[in-house]
């Protein structure tokens, strides 16, 4: 009789008369097969109880949309058919200004992936300057920027803050280049460049208004209004709002 161990259960060979005998542990087998049956039942439940988890892991974040506040709004959405009119104080010549377009547009997050930002840009041009600009309402810093606008560089063209809402005196902001800030030195609650008085006024000081030749400017705004005056020293010119239509 020859007996061996295979698989921890016990097998014995008899040999009579030539012929061999094979005899298993049919108990030890059968405990055997159980305990494995056991281990993948164990397996089989621990991997449905992980799944759920790592399918919802797994799964893009929900979208998220960082939209305009009405307060970003107020201080620089302007729609079409709204219109400023602009005296030069001291020559007394006038410049119009009309918005002709506005666009809603809808950005992806550069770092935070289904993260989407809104913007609003109004679109607006004058007969005294040749750029072309627009209002650019922005939710990434929460502010209000004068932008020029040229197509052939629209990625490329120059900026200023006119007003970072609700306005903080003495908040300061850059736009990029060293040494380059603008300032909200003074908050008005009512303030009259001329013949017309306003409400909730901000002065934004640019020491290099990158908008306006790089040059030092001092630009008012309002609430529901946009810019009332603006200043530039460079030029010894003021530009005072002396008549207008809003449609926000």
């Amino acid at each position: 009789m020859q007996q061996r161990i295979k698989h921890g259960c016990k097998i014995s060979v008899y040999t009579d008369g030539g012929c061999s005998f094979l005899y298993l542990d049919l108990y030890c087998y059968f405990r055997m097969i159980v305990i494995k049956t056991k281990r993948v039942f164990w397996w089989v439940v621990a991997w449905g109880m992980m799944l759920p988890f790592i399918l919802y892991n797994c799964k893009d974040p929900e979208p998220y949309y960082d939209h305009v506040s009405q307060e970003l709004k107020d201080w620089g959405a302007f729609k079409p058919g709204t219109w400023w009119v602009y005296e030069e104080q001291n020559s007394e010549i006038k410049d119009s200004v009309f918005v002709y377009s506005q666009e809603v547009l809808t950005l992806p997050h550069l770092s935070l992936k289904n993260n989407f930002k809104e913007e609003i840009k109004s679109y607006i041009v004058g007969t005294n300057h040749n750029d072309t600009f627009f209002l650019r309402v922005i939710t990434s810093n929460d502010a209000v920027k004068l932008q020029t606008f040229r197509e052939k560089y629209r990625e490329h063209s120059s900026s200023c803050y006119l007003v970072a809402p609700p306005p903080i005196k003495g908040y300061a902001i850059s736009n990029g280049p060293v040494g380059q800030f603008v300032i909200f030195d003074t908050i008005y609650s009512k303030y009259r460049p001329g013949d017309l008085q306003f409400n909730n006024v901000v002065r934004a000081n640019d020491n290099m208004n990158l908008a306006f030749n790089w040059t030092p400017t001092l630009i008012y705004s309002a609430k529901n209004i946009g810019i009332v005056r603006k200043e530039f020293p460079a030029f010894n010119q003021i530009w005072n709002l002396v008549d207008y239509h809003i449609v926000q």
